[in-house]
């Protein structure tokens, strides 16, 4: 498992900070997932910061109604809420694993194991973690495939030309605007994402 840091001052938001303590005291873990993190490693701007919890959704609202923030429950039944603070809104999802699927669609259950619920994302790179104190983890090669510039299947995945195996993967260009703007999701679905890589006319 391959560990780097950050030291940036959208991580060090006092507001951030404050729900990942909430989320991530008494014997519970919270860290930044995907995006935020994919994006900060490429030098690009960061959009919304998601949160991933060991916390089951019913006690990430009591932490989080307890500090005096606003639950949103958008997507409860998944293990989904938006916590909002300071007028800003944070996703908060528990810790998934994938009980059973058949490629399109998966039975999912909440979970504890960080490992297990980087395993059911989509792309390496959008499975990378990162903890309050900016320590990087990434249980299955993203900062690899970063540095390489590619684009790795986890386990199994629909995609527009059949099934895409684990650890196949798609070159990208060098030049990271391209795979951040032409990335698009033509889908929705657990692990029935349809994503396409396409280059970036002159």
């Amino acid at each position: 498992m391959s560990e780097a840091r950050i030291e940036a001052d959208w991580l060090r938001d006092p507001v951030l900070q404050k729900i990942l303590a909430i989320l991530g005291g008494d014997g519970e873990e919270a860290r930044v997932v995907g995006g935020a993190v994919r994006n900060h490693l490429l030098d690009q701007p960061i959009g919304d910061v998601d949160i991933a919890t060991t916390c089951v959704p019913e006690e990430t609202v009591r932490r989080a109604e307890a500090a005096g923030m606003r639950i949103v429950p958008t997507g409860i039944e998944h293990g989904t809420v938006i916590i909002v603070a300071d007028h800003r809104g944070f996703e908060a999802t528990t810790l998934r694993e994938d009980v059973e699927t058949d490629g399109r669609r998966a039975k999912v259950r909440f979970g504890r194991d960080w490992d297990g619920d980087a395993r059911r994302r989509d792309f390496t790179v959008n499975a990378l973690y990162c903890e309050a104190d900016g320590r990087i983890v990434d249980p299955v090669g993203g900062l690899a495939d970063i540095e390489a510039r590619a684009i790795r299947f986890i386990g199994e995945i629909l995609s527009e030309y059949g099934y895409a195996s684990s650890g196949e993967s798609i070159s990208i260009a060098d030049t990271t605007e391209v795979w951040l703007m032409e990335l698009v999701s033509k889908g929705a679905g657990e692990k029935g994402v349809v994503w396409v890589a396409r280059k970036v006319p002159d």
